[in-house]
């Protein structure tokens, strides 16, 4: 299943770096090209996430892991039915970032505190502040308001808390250390690739109607 999963992690990449050449070109099959990845990512992501929680505990998947497989689905799926202008785009995002944030987060925090010699202190933070952020994206796709203090609380955390004490665990080897900051920072950069695209693709579809008035009113 590894194979497979990295050869559709492969397409979807190139299908995605097709779609932005010619998103900035204004060329023609720009949606065609998008749809393709976003629908590959919704498939890649979960089967990554499986393949990883197999790698790390040496076990059959975790409930936890389950979750999170199933919020990327729904994420990575509403994105796609978002630049579509498909119906349920917004519920299916939603509820992918309410799962992950609030159910996958505090399962994976409670089953790390059962391991001998947990840190719960560097693990809470990284669970909260984590789910912060995302519900920071929930709150801005969905305009709500408190955006920027998720924001800012949840990248505090993660940044200048949860990440110094990982880098400082005497009790953690230097290689799973380079490979779970290497994992980890693949993952953001991602993820805030994917988010900031499909963003630009929908972009009058994000804007608050106050904005989307006062724009049509501009353009008049």
């Amino acid at each position: 299943m590894r194979k497979i999963t990295y050869i559709i992690g492969y397409i979807a990449v190139f299908a995605a770096v097709i779609a932005t050449v010619f998103k900035m070109n204004h060329l023609p099959l720009t949606g065609p090209f998008t749809a393709i990845a976003l629908l590959l990512l919704s498939i890649y992501f979960p089967l990554f996430i499986i393949d990883k929680a197999r790698d790390s505990t040496e076990e059959k998947t975790s409930a936890a892991h389950m979750v999170a497989a199933i919020s990327s689905f729904f994420v990575t799926f509403g994105l796609l039915f978002m630049i579509q202008h498909w119906p349920l785009a917004w519920t299916m995002t939603t509820v992918g970032l309410v799962c992950f944030a609030l159910i996958f987060l505090p399962m994976l925090y409670i089953q790390k505190s059962k391991q001998a010699g947990a840190n719960n202190l560097m693990n809470g933070a990284g669970a909260i502040g984590l789910a912060l952020f995302v519900l920071g994206v929930l709150t801005k796709i969905n305009d709500w308001p408190g955006q920027i203090p998720l924001f800012i609380t949840g990248a505090a955390l993660v940044l200048l808390v949860y990440f110094p004490m990982y880098i400082m665990d005497k009790t953690l080897p230097d290689e799973k250390k380079i490979h779970y900051l290497r994992d980890t920072f693949f993952a953001i950069i991602i993820g805030c690739m994917i988010i900031l695209f499909t963003w630009a693709q929908v972009s009058g579809k994000l804007l608050p109607p106050s904005s989307k008035t006062n724009t049509t009113e501009q353009n008049k």
